[in-house]
Parts: structure tokens; sequence; C-alpha cells
């Protein structure tokens, strides 16, 4: 992650400086010696945290001689090596937040002017207080990026499932149809070529368009941007296209879509896939068959029910990741998901995908 970093030299010089120029520290010949010395370590940060903390916590501690004023820098330094080490398995914020408390306290606690401990020991304890305070900042913004960098880890790794998906759908989809057409043709080449002519057009169809997907996906997996830009995501208008290839595997499909107009992107991808892999399974296991897909849409949720007519023993459509699929996809989109035998032959899938109204 590439993020904005302030300049080292002019932060350095300016903690240095500002001590002298508004008397908190005396401008000495030794006390500008050992704030020039923390300065030129502060320039050099962050190409060697710990030993600029190590020089500068020195002239820190050299500086209470003279005064408090270096004790800005060495929280500053500590900062540094807190926020740039890996964040560790249990965050060390309440750790160092008590530490810090209880300096602050016994520095709150020395009692009135005259009765407390030396200047000097106060300087300590103030310089304790905020090297606590510059060690919990430091911890704390160190733990949220490394939760920033999880989350990314985790978003990448959740697109690839989500292509890993699509990819399943779109081959077993297209795959299915051309094994269909593919053996009609063999079928009716000799007694019915215009027959096997209008099979091999559809799988010349189907398999021009999943390569096409197929290729999409791919881009966006060797790029790395979780962005399919190559072509647009299949929507419910694309719904008419897929139940045509249906039709021309041998499934007498009927559509129909209603009250479907204002459903959010993902929930129309999540449907047309889920829509895709029933008619997959119809054209494979069922055909000729007649087939009704009924897409209705409420308020908050998208119904999809697919329903065939096909033979009754229909148990080998729960095999394989067609059904894990579509039932992953509904429950991504807090919705329901039931698929079985018909009582009376055939079978069914239903589901529901529900969504955050825009109105």
């Amino acid at each position: 992650m590439n993020r904005p970093r302030p300049p080292d030299a002019p932060i350095a010089v300016v903690l240095a400086a500002l001590p002298h120029v508004f008397g908190v520290q005396p401008a000495a010949p030794a006390a500008l010696v050992v704030s020039a010395v923390a300065a030129l370590a502060l320039a050099v940060r962050r190409m060697a945290p710990l030993p600029t903390l190590a020089m500068v916590i020195t002239a820190a501690g050299a500086g209470l001689a003279f005064g408090p004023g270096l004790l800005p820098a060495a929280a500053y330094a500590l900062y540094t090596v807190a926020a740039e080490r890996p964040a560790p398995r249990r965050p060390a914020i309440r750790r160092a937040g008590a530490v810090t408390a209880a300096g602050a306290i016994v520095l709150l606690l020395g009692g009135p002017a005259g009765s407390g401990p030396p200047p000097i020991v106060s300087w300590a304890l103030l310089g304790a207080a905020l090297l606590g305070v510059a060690w919990t900042t430091g911890r704390a913004v160190a733990e949220r990026r490394a939760a920033t960098l999880r989350d990314l880890d985790r978003a990448r790794l959740d697109e690839r499932l989500r292509i890993a998906r699509e990819m399943h759908d779109v081959v077993t989809h297209g795959m299915g149809l051309i094994a269909v057409q593919a053996g009609t043709a063999n079928h009716v080449a000799a007694d019915r070529p215009e027959e096997a002519a209008r099979a091999l057009a559809v799988i010349e169809e189907v398999s021009r368009r999943s390569l096409t997907e197929l290729r999409t996906m791919l881009g966006v997996l060797r790029d790395g941007t979780g962005e399919a830009g190559l072509t647009p995501s299949p929507r419910l208008t694309d719904l008419p296209a897929l139940v045509a290839s249906a039709r021309a595997a041998g499934v007498e499909a009927e559509l129909t879509v209603r009250d479907a107009a204002d459903v959010p992107e993902g929930v129309e991808l999540a449907a047309y896939r889920i829509v895709q892999e029933a008619l997959s399974n119809v054209a494979r296991h069922a055909a000729p068959t007649r087939c009704t897909i009924l897409v209705e849409g409420t308020a908050n949720s998208l119904s999809l029910d697919v329903s065939d007519e096909g033979p009754a023993k229909t148990s080998t459509r729960g095999n394989g990741y067609g059904l894990i699929g579509m039932r992953e996809r509904a429950l991504t989109h807090n919705g329901t998901f039931t698929a079985g035998p018909r009582p009376d032959g055939g079978f069914t899938v239903h589901a529901t995908l529900a969504f955050q109204s825009a109105h």
C-alpha cells in the first residue's frame, strides 16, 4: 500500500529547534549539540528506525539536564518504530495505554509546587507518558494497517471464488448444450441434414458466447483488478437469449418476468446464473420436455422458479456442484433455495434473493 509520507528532514529540524526558540531548552552549546544529534537521527528515521530511536532516546535523556524540550522528538522516533513494526497477534494497545496512564497519574499526583519531585524527575515522568502515547498511537496505526491488508486479501480471495463459480456455470451450461446438440446432430445427420445443420449452428453460437465469457474472467484473473471490463455481466434482460438456447437443445421453455425493473445488478447476475444452471440441468437430464421459468420481483426480493415436466427419475440432478452453486448464490443474497422432484414428475428449482430497495 502506498501511503503519503511527510518529509523527514523538516520535521526533524522543527522538533529539535522549536524547544530552543520557545525557551523550553536553553541555547547553551551542549544543549544545541544534543538537539543537533536528535535532528540528524530523525532525518533518517525510516531508513533505520531502531538506531534512530536509540540515538534520539539517548539525546533526549542527556537533554533532560537542560530541560524536557527533546521529549517530543523521542516520542516521534518511538512512534515510527511502533507504526512500522508488524502488528502482533494480540493487540498491545491496552498494555501500552495502561503504562501511559500510570505515568500520567504519577505525574499529576506529584503534589503542589515546592513539594513534588525534582524537575528532572517530573520531566522523566512526562517523557514516560509521552512515550506511552507515541507507542500506543503507533501500534494502533500498525494494527489498523494490518487489518486493512487482511480485508484486502479476503476481498481478493472472495473475488476469485466468485469468478470460479462464474466459470463453473459458464462451462457447465455451454458444454451441456454443446453435448446435447452434438448428440442430436450425430443422430440425424444422415436422415435430416437440415436439423443437423441447426444443431451445429447452436453449437457454434453457444461455444462462441462461452469463450467470450471465459476470456473475460481469465483476463480479470491475470490483471488482478477484479473488474470484468471486457463484457458486461449478464442481466435479467439476457434471459430470453438463454431460453432460446435451451429451446434449441430440445427444451420447450416458456419465460415470464414480472416486476423486476429495480433489481440490483448483483442480484440480477445471481438470478441469471441460477436460471442458467437450472436450464442446463433440464437440457442434460430431461430434454425433450416442457419447462416454465417464472421470475417475479417484490419490493425487497426476487423469486425464481424453474419447473420442467421431465421423467420422474431425477435423482441424478442432485449430483455434482450445480445445485450447490445455486444454493450458495441464493444464500449470498440472504435468500432461500429448494430443489427436488415434483410429485407428478419433473423437477423444480425455486430460489429467492433478498435485497434493499432503492426507494
